[in-house]
């Protein structure tokens, strides 16, 4: 039986860190690793420490990138599930996720669908989730390099730890394609994240994400925006068309994302030029 890791992520919410608590109670994990903080001295508290479940508190905000790499250092197991722990899935995803990686592929990433929100940001972004799944399948379907966040498994041996990386999720896949292990896109497993609720958070979260893209390609010499790649006209518009025969109706909304998408990205280049610190997210 293979053994399996989960690293939980979340700083400053107690829900998050309440569910993270409930899904190692499942019992699905050999280890569960919880890489918390931001709480206050209540939510702490009630986090147990046992034989399966580690507690890696931040007394001061880390950022991603060192909080993964701290954590991923603590994991012993074949499999090392990544979790952000703003997402929310049932029980049999975990077994779902190892079924579809099989021995073949070296990792395997869910489909996000988006908890649907109310406001105008909320609807934008999940329309960029929407495109983000139709652009990996379409990707993983001509044998090109796609990756995916919020929720990642993976053999632990491809596991390379480097702080200095904005985009840990993209680094990582990055590091498996290069292998030759290939990455797995499980369609039919679904989980659920929560989306910005103001367009500042949007914002902030994509400048960030563009950031990362732009390193990527920079220091890995390959990235997964389609936005970046939108030069290669053939392949845009067949992903386009493809979005709009999956999800119809949701074309205009996709341009009031791309608008988002291209201020972020110039947001992001300038910040690079300056030398902005992202790795405290």
């Amino acid at each position: 039986m293979v053994t399996k890791s989960a690293l939980f992520f979340t700083f400053s919410s107690a829900e998050d860190l309440h569910y993270s608590l409930l899904k190692a109670g499942e019992k699905k994990f050999d280890e569960v690793i919880l890489a918390v903080g931001g709480l206050s001295e209540h939510d702490r508290y009630i986090t147990y420490e046992g034989e399966m479940v580690k507690l890696l508190y931040e007394d001061s905000k880390m950022g991603k990138s060192r909080s993964y790499n701290r954590a991923i250092g603590n994991s012993s197991s074949e499999l090392t599930f990544l979790i952000s722990g703003d997402t929310r899935f049932e029980g049999h995803v975990i077994d779902d996720m190892v079924e579809c990686l099989g021995n073949s592929f070296g990792m395997a990433i869910p489909r996000v669908v988006p908890i649907a929100g109310n406001t105008l940001a909320g609807i934008v972004a999940q329309a960029m989730w929407e495109f983000h799944d139709t652009h990996m399948a379409f990707n993983e379907s001509r044998g090109l390099f796609f990756c995916g966040g919020e929720f990642q498994v993976l053999r632990s041996r491809y596991i390379i730890k480097d702080d200095k990386i904005v985009n840990d999720d993209e680094y990582l896949c990055n590091l498996t394609f290069k292998s030759g292990a290939g990455i797995r896109y499980c369609r039919d497993v679904v989980i659920n994240n929560f989306m910005p609720d103001s367009f500042a958070k949007l914002m902030r979260q994509r400048i960030r994400v563009n950031f990362g893209h732009l390193q990527s390609r920079k220091i890995m010499g390959r990235h997964s925006s389609f936005t970046l790649s939108a030069l290669d006209l053939p392949r845009s518009v067949r992903i386009l068309l493809r979005f709009r025969k999956e999800h119809p109706g949701k074309l205009m909304i996709l341009c009031l994302a791309l608008v988002v998408e291209l201020f972020s990205i110039f947001s992001a280049v300038v910040l690079m030029k300056i030398g902005k610190d992202f790795s405290v997210w």
